[in-house]
C-alpha cells in the first residue's frame, strides 16, 4: 500500500521521479494548478483530491474534485456540496468519512448573510451528503476558516473570539461524547501577528500552519510547525526557504501515507493594497505546490 502510494503522489506533480527535491515543486500545472487554485485535501486513497478555485476577485470560490486515472488527473468538476457563493478550505477526515469545510451561505430558514462558516457533509454510499452547520460552540457571530480534524475527531481552526490576542489565531474544539466542546485557544501557537490555517496531523503529532507578516519571516505568510511534546506543543520553528518565499504561503495539508506536503502560495499583484486591489484583482496568480517532508530541515533536525 506504500508503495502504491508514494507512485501515486510522485504522479502527482506530472514530473520526474526525484528523490533528492529541495525546493517545493508546483503540482500538477497546467492540469490543477492553473492560477486560480489553492487548498488541496487528498482521500485516504490518495486517487481523489478536492480544492478551491476562485475568480479573481474572490466573489465566486468553488470547490472542485478531480480523480487519479491512468496516471493522469481528470478534468475538475465542482463538487455535489459546493454552492454558487464563495466555499473555502476543504478537508477530508482521515478515515475519509467526513468533509468539512467552510462557506459564508445561508443558513436553512434563516435570511441573515453570514460570515464564513464551518459545514460537515458526511460520506454516502452515492457521494456526499448534506452539509450541515456545525452550530455552536465552534461557529459565532466572526468568520471560521481552515477546519481540520484528527483522527479523535479534535477540531482545529482559525477565528477570532474575545481572549483572541490578534485578528486571527488558532483554536481547538476538543470532540467527546458525540460533541464539541467550548473551543481553547492553543496559547504557545498564537501570538500578536495573525495565525491560522492550521493542519493538524492525524494523531496530532504537529500542526502546522500560516503567520502573517511575521519578524524574520520571508515574506507575506509563511507555514510555521510546532511539534506535540507529550501534550505540551513546541515553540513554532518557521519551516524555512524550501516552503516559504516572499509571496504568501498558506492552506497546508499532508498527505494520507504521511509523506509530502502540500499548500498554496500566492504572487500578489504589484503595489496590493487589500482595501482597494488593482483592478479589483486579489492575486496574479494562485497555485498548488508539494515537497516530501524528508527533505524538510525542521524533520530532519528533529531526528538528530
Amino acid at each position: 500500500m506504500k508503495k502504491t502510494l508514494l507512485i501515486i503522489v510522485l504522479l502527482l506533480g506530472g514530473c520526474s521521479i526525484n528523490f533528492a527535491q529541495k525546493k517545493a515543486r508546483i503540482f500538477a500545472k497546467d492540469i490543477i494548478s492553473k492560477g486560480n487554485v489553492f487548498a488541496i485535501t487528498f482521500t485516504p486513497d490518495g486517487k481523489t483530491i478536492y480544492f478551491c478555485e476562485s475568480t479573481p476577485d474572490r466573489s465566486i470560490i468553488t470547490i472542485q474534485y478531480s480523480h487519479l486515472k491512468n496516471g493522469k488527473w481528470t478534468p475538475p468538476q465542482p463538487a455535489s456540496f459546493s454552492d454558487k457563493g464563495r466555499n473555502i478550505d476543504p478537508y477530508i477526515s482521515p478515515d475519509g468519512n467526513t468533509m468539512v469545510f467552510n462557506s459564508n451561505r445561508k443558513r436553512s430558514n434563516d435570511t441573515t448573510n453570514y460570515q464564513f462558516d464551518i459545514w460537515i457533509s458526511q460520506k454516502k454510499e452515492e457521494g456526499w451528503g448534506e452539509p450541515v452547520n456545525i452550530g455552536l460552540p465552534v461557529n459565532t457571530i466572526n468568520s471560521e476558516s481552515f477546519a481540520t480534524i484528527a483522527r479523535n475527531g479534535n477540531l482545529y481552526y482559525g477565528t477570532r473570539l474575545p481572549n483572541s490576542t490578534s485578528q486571527h489565531d488558532i483554536y481547538r474544539a476538543r470532540y467527546r461524547n458525540g460533541k464539541y466542546e467550548t473551543p481553547e485557544r492553543l496559547a504557545i501557537v498564537n501570538t500578536n501577528e495573525d495565525e491560522g490555517n492550521p493542519f493538524i496531523e492525524a494523531d496530532e503529532k504537529f500542526l502546522i500552519f500560516s503567520v502573517s507578516n511575521k519578524e524574520g519571516g520571508f515574506g507575506d505568510s509563511d507555514l510555521y510547525i510546532s511539534f506535540n511534546n507529550n501534550g505540551e506543543w513546541t515553540v513554532p520553528q518557521n519551516m524555512g526557504d524550501q516552503v516559504n518565499s516572499e509571496d504568501a504561503e498558506f492552506a497546508p495539508t499532508v498527505t494520507p501515507d504521511g509523506k509530502y506536503l502540500y499548500f498554496s502560495r500566492i504572487k500578489r499583484p504589484a503595489n496590493f493594497n487589500s482595501k482597494n486591489p488593482p483592478n479589483g484583482k486579489y492575486v496574479d496568480s494562485e497555485n498548488i505546490y508539494y515537497i516530501s517532508l524528508k527533505e524538510l530541515a525542521v524533520f530532519k533536525n528533529r531526528e538528530k
